[in-house]
């Protein structure tokens, strides 16, 4: 290495790296994100099922602990990103839907709905994946967000496809206002898993080495 660097005492030389770094975001903003999303999550799906009458209409769901419960996950999101928080909140949301009315027989308000707890909850499982390799203090390339952010689009457009597909067997079976019968649910359950299985890349059944 040609001269230039500046000689300690020990006679090492002082190796300095310079990094240019394009458009980028502070990296509290990435660990802040999550918990935004989730209550924007939260307040969004609230507002959609208060309009389009799909409110969860007893249960757990209904019961207002839920609510507290996401809270608290949004908290956890901010201060440990890494910790399952994001899954949580999925499995919370659970309960929310199994109390509403079914949202693909509820029209355009239970669509959207639908589109919004789909979305949502996705783009919470990428941000929290982005969240826990980020420090407070550090920032992050926009690029770098838009590639991590960037695989929820070819899912989602599978996810809507799949849902398109529901409703139109449902339509051909005469069972859009969700009576449908137990043999089509069943045959609609197998079809979900047989999609996923030809949808999902290889390399999610295949072990790693130890």
């Amino acid at each position: 290495m040609s001269g230039g660097g500046r000689t300690s005492g020990a006679g090492s030389r002082d190796l300095r790296l310079h990094l240019e770094l394009g458009s980028s975001v502070p990296g509290a903003l990435v660990r802040l994100l999550p918990a935004a999303l989730v209550l924007l999550l939260v307040g969004a799906d609230g507002l959609l099922a208060a309009a389009g009458g799909t409110a969860a209409t007893g249960g757990l769901g209904a019961s207002g602990v839920v609510d507290v419960l996401l809270l608290a996950s949004a908290a956890v999101t901010v201060w440990r990103p890494a910790l399952p928080a994001a899954p949580v909140v999925v499995a919370l949301l659970g309960p929310v839907l199994l109390s509403s009315p079914d949202l693909l027989a509820s029209g355009a308000a239970g669509l959207g709905r639908l589109v919004v707890l789909l979305v949502g909850t996705h783009l919470l499982l990428r941000l929290t994946g982005l969240a826990a390799h980020t420090a407070w203090s550090g920032r992050v390339e926009t690029a770098v967000v838009a590639r991590w952010l960037a695989p929820v689009l070819p899912v989602q457009a599978a996810v809507l496809a799949l849902a398109a597909a529901v409703l139109a067997v449902r339509a051909a079976a005469g069972a859009v206002d969700g009576s449908a019968p137990g043999v089509l649910r069943l045959v609609a359950v197998v079809a979900v898993v047989v999609a996923v299985l030809v949808v999902a890349p290889g390399r999610w059944f295949r072990r790693l080495p130890s």
